[in-house]
């Protein structure tokens, strides 16, 4: 008899939609952030390469936005501002790491935006377009 319960999304499905979407929204500029090691061999000796910091989101980028200033002359100022952008990935029974807790909690405490998004209307309702 077959299984009634729905087989989960693949995170690398979400982080493709979000990507995809991110790209319509005007003013944010978005990329996957790749994390990891990889590790060889060559002629008898052992390497490893590290590549990014642990805990950093999978996706990162920023937003950019304008600074409205108006002085005591009445006088206006518009200059550009951009916050931070990350965003955690995981499907519905990924488990978000102390690591990228921290990440997400220390951009959020700079003025940034930090998500963790399980589908692609999480990050929809962060940034409607339209």
């Amino acid at each position: 008899m077959p299984s009634l319960t729905a087989t989960p999304r693949k995170e690398s499905e979400i982080l493709r939609a979000i990507l995809g979407y991110l790209a319509l929204v005007p003013g944010v500029v978005a990329w996957r952030n790749n994390t990891g090691a990889m590790f060889g061999e060559y002629k008898a000796k052992k390497w490893a390469v590290r590549f990014g910091k642990k805990g950093v989101s999978d996706i990162i980028g920023w937003q950019s936005q304008q600074r409205v200033s108006v002085f005591t002359d009445a006088t206006t100022l518009v200059s550009p501002l951009a916050r931070f952008l990350a965003i955690e990935v995981k499907n519905e029974k990924g488990i978000v790491t102390p690591e990228q807790r921290a990440f997400l909690d220390h951009v959020e405490k700079a003025g940034g935006i930090a998500i963790v998004a399980r589908s692609l209307d999480d990050v929809r309702k962060a940034f409607p377009v339209g």
